[in-house]
């Protein structure tokens, strides 16, 4: 008589999990590396790394995966020459057919959608909705339900401040420039100077800071870094024959020295405050304002203050909407530089309009 051995699902034949689970991340990284494999392709590929199968154990995985709800599928229009249709990975992420979030993840995901009203007129924040509304289609009753108690129990005052001019149309193209490392015309809007003129600037990176966006790029008429307000940009074009080679500037280099997005023109110094006690001291000590930052309270309730930045123009608006709360006590030149402007402010108060 002839034995038979057992090589089935039960069998010692069978694979483990742990080269099932292989199997499946292999194959998921195969199809993130290329622009779709075919089983047999995929087979090859396994077996160049020491992975045994065959194309129906792969098919089978591939099946399981997309059970889980990994965005896979099996393009039947895209075929190998042999005729073999390939497999492909969605670029996007698929969510679940029910999607479950804490209270905790609910807020989260509350304040960041409101955070970014300001930029509503803007594409970046079209795609940003595009994205909540495909979350709201997958929540479960009961999350929709806390989100719309979150909307009733949380509000944000959007309009102090809120920018009005902002051309989508310059947005997408700042971006693009940004993106593919393009170099970048437009006419700006120059309120220092009081002009309108073309400007030709090699693209960085974009930020957001105020409700507003903001542009880090080389000014390419003088060579030097500056940052530019996309609400003060008009007819921009991005000049898809003249690359620029953006370094690498990330952006605690290009702003780490400063408090806001205005540069400072000097070096690194330490500025000393003393913040008087009551709600000046109380404000200033509850927020961080840089990452130098060294706030020591006092007996007496004040609040003394150290910073290691350069001083900008920012910096002095700054110390002057604490009014007579706050004493710099050094360096001498930003004490000088801020008397001055406030000297400035009481001469148009003093003088009066003229009838």
């Amino acid at each position: 008589m002839t034995v038979k051995t057992n090589k089935g699902r039960a069998g010692a034949g069978r694979a483990s999990v742990g080269d099932s689970f292989r199997r499946a991340m292999k194959l998921l990284r195969l199809l993130g590396q290329s622009q779709g494999l075919s089983a047999g392709e995929l087979v090859s590929r396994l077996s160049a790394d020491n992975i045994k199968t065959t194309e129906k154990r792969v098919r089978e995985t591939l099946r399981k995966i997309q059970d889980a709800g990994i965005g896979i599928w099996e393009d039947l229009e895209d075929k190998t020459e042999s005729g073999a249709s390939r497999w492909k990975l969605h670029v996007g992420v698929r969510v679940g057919e029910v999607l479950q979030l804490s209270r905790k993840e609910l807020m989260a995901l509350y304040l960041s959608r409101q955070s970014l009203q300001p930029l509503k007129e803007t594409s970046i924040f079209r795609d940003f909705e595009s994205a909540f509304h495909k979350i709201d289609k997958v929540l479960g009753r009961p999350e929709a339900r806390e989100l719309q108690n979150l909307e009733e129990e949380i509000y944000f005052n959007h309009f102090q401040g809120i920018l009005i001019q902002m051309d989508r149309e310059v947005v997408d193209i700042v971006h693009s420039a940004c993106a593919e490392g393009h170099v970048l015309e437009c006419t700006y809007h120059s309120p220092s100077r009081q002009v309108v003129e073309k400007r030709r600037l090699g693209p960085h990176f974009m930020t957001y800071s105020g409700g507003a966006l903001y542009l880090y790029a080389e000014d390419l008429a003088t060579k030097s870094m500056k940052t530019f307000a996309l609400s003060r940009m008009k007819d921009a074009e991005m000049l898809g024959d003249e690359e620029y080679n953006a370094s690498k500037v990330t952006y605690q280099e290009a702003f780490g020295q400063e408090i806001g997005l205005v540069r400072g023109k000097g070096s690194v110094q330490k500025l000393v405050f003393i913040f008087k006690p009551g709600g000046a001291a109380t404000f200033v000590r509850e927020r961080i304002w840089h990452p130098t930052q060294k706030l020591t309270p006092q007996g007496d309730g004040s609040l003394h203050m150290e910073l290691n930045i350069a001083i900008s123009s920012w910096m002095i608006k700054w110390i002057l909407g604490f009014e007579d709360s706050v004493e710099i006590l050094e360096p001498a030149s930003l004490r000088d530089q801020v008397a001055s402007a406030a000297e400035a402010i009481v001469r148009v108060y003093r003088k009066g309009r003229a009838a």
